[in-house]
């Protein structure tokens, strides 16, 4: 997260708890899989997004940026593995989102809708046709990490039922896994923005199973680490 956005949380979360702005702010904990509202310690900080590890098990430590809806990976300077010019990459971030024991760049990218292959020969195709926006093209979560000597795609869900507009990653339930938190909308909307629901996805082996989801009008979202247990999350909703 970059300085400017953190500071302008930071400044949220005082003015919330001091009732010094309009803005709604709720505050969750996952606990027992559904979300309880609650109220965390005063000394929290925000958990940062990582965009510099080693992901090739090399030594050396790579980096994620995104310039102009491109995400790019670079080591030392040098450019190894960019997102295709037919995809607008919305966000990323590094983690271990399949508990696979090694990091991998984790995309939220919009990408021309393509149905599922198998729809061409079942009567009723089509079944995902909705999923796409005005101008055609969908929503996508996809991982990107190092296999067999180069840089290539891991893992790409279908086009997202209601389009993803912020996703983080965190083990919510203190498992040792992460889970991938979700702020979502619908295609249907000129502005997507508010979304209406926060959901909890865990990976089941394949791809990413709902766990719960909290409805509403939201802007955004952060996760909050307490530091005098770092092992607890909270939920800052607003």
């Amino acid at each position: 997260m970059d300085h400017s956005r953190k500071s302008a949380i930071l400044i949220l979360i005082l003015c919330s708890m001091l009732q010094l702005t309009p803005v709604n702010v709720h505050y969750y904990l996952y606990s027992d899989g559904r979300w309880i509202k609650s109220i965390p310690p005063i000394k929290v900080q925000i958990q940062s997004i990582s965009t510099h590890t080693d992901l090739d098990g090399d030594g050396k430590i790579e980096e994620l940026t995104l310039v102009n809806g491109q995400a790019n990976i670079r080591s030392n300077g040098i450019l190894l593995w960019t997102s295709p010019s037919s995809w607008q990459v919305k966000q990323t971030l590094i983690n271990d989102l399949d508990r696979n024991g090694q990091p991998e760049v984790i995309l939220l990218v919009r990408r021309p809708f393509n149905p599922w292959p198998v729809d061409r020969w079942l009567p009723y195709s089509g079944r995902i046709i909705k999923f796409q926006d005005g101008s055609g093209y969908g929503c996508h979560i996809i991982l990107i990490g190092w296999k067999d000597h180069r840089y290539k795609e891991f893992w790409a869900g279908s086009s997202m039922a209601e389009p993803a507009l912020y996703i983080n990653a965190a083990d919510l339930n203190q498992d040792g896994n992460l889970e991938l938190i979700t702020l979502e909308s619908t295609y249907g909307q000129a502005n997507l923005i508010p979304g209406h629901a926060i959901k909890i996805w865990e990976w089941n082996g394949f791809g990413f199973s709902l766990l719960t989801s909290i409805t509403g009008k939201f802007q955004g979202f952060d996760i909050l680490q307490s530091e005098s247990d770092i092992q607890r999350r909270y939920l800052l909703a607003y």
